[in-house]
């Protein structure tokens, strides 16, 4: 006979009560590019946070933070919920920098605190935007679109294609 289960029942892998695996873009079929790429060790956060740039007309793709250093993101920006899940700043911000595409995104981290020491700890360590916990939905959506123009000006985007070209 089996040892009884831990497991509360309906609460085991499966059941109707078990927990929601992490829902990525990828598991979403979605394969568009991106304007935005949303990275927090916390889902309901990445989540939430797409949902209301989406809600602002952005193309948004979630990703973890492993999968953006095996592979950066090829999209204008980057917004990382904590860069120092994977270790220090420094080194993580740093190697979402890197692009085998040449890319070079706009990298945006929301802060736990509104602490001024740590924002510009964050931008030292190569930050190009510092946003604080808890955001306004309406200053995320006009601080993403000010650093597309921004970006969409300096870089330009391919005629019809809306591919950005650096």
């Amino acid at each position: 006979m089996p040892p009884p289960s831990t497991t509360r029942p309906g609460h085991e892998p499966g059941g109707p009560w078990a927990p929601a695996p992490g829902i990525r873009d990828v598991d979403l079929g979605l394969t568009h590019g991106a304007d935005v790429v949303v990275c927090d060790r916390d889902d309901v956060s990445g989540l939430l946070t797409a949902e209301v740039l989406r809600g602002a007309g952005h193309r948004v793709h979630v990703r973890d933070l492993a999968d953006v250093l095996a592979d950066p993101a090829a999209a204008p920006i980057l917004l990382l919920g904590d860069p120092t899940a994977a270790g220090p700043a420094e080194e993580t911000l740093a190697g979402v920098r890197r692009h085998a595409q040449g890319t070079h995104p706009t990298i945006m981290v929301i802060t736990p605190t509104a602490d001024p020491a740590v924002g510009a700890e964050l931008l030292d360590a190569g930050a190009d935007h510092v946003l604080p916990r808890p955001w306004s939905p309406r200053l995320l959506r006009a601080v993403v679109a000010a650093q597309l123009r921004r970006h969409h000006l300096t870089c330009g985007a391919t005629a019809g294609l809306g591919a950005v070209t650096c």
